[in-house]
């Protein structure tokens, strides 16, 4: 969802219909300019729906477009999680 030219937020959740609880959540907001672009990425999870242990990742990416990137690869996890999703 974009909130002006250059910020943009992303979200998600899974809920299970049949146990009542939160599979996953993702939220983020993303930055994007000319010549960079950067991610910041909350997801909490678990494994399994019967799993009682829940997983926490925060994910930071810094993009230099054209030459490259560093950190997690939110916008491959964003593209797999979130239909429509295009990080260009």
């Amino acid at each position: 969802m974009p909130i002006n030219k250059q910020w943009s937020a992303v979200g998600r959740y899974y809920r299970s219909i049949r146990d009542g609880k939160l599979l996953e959540g993702l939220a983020g907001v993303e930055y994007q300019s000319c010549c960079w672009a950067t991610r910041l990425v909350i997801r909490d999870y678990v494994n399994d729906a019967s799993d009682t242990d829940r997983n926490l990742a925060i994910l930071f990416q810094v993009e230099l477009k054209g030459l490259g990137n560093f950190g997690q690869k939110t916008d491959a996890l964003l593209a797999r999680s979130i239909l429509g999703y295009d990080p260009d």
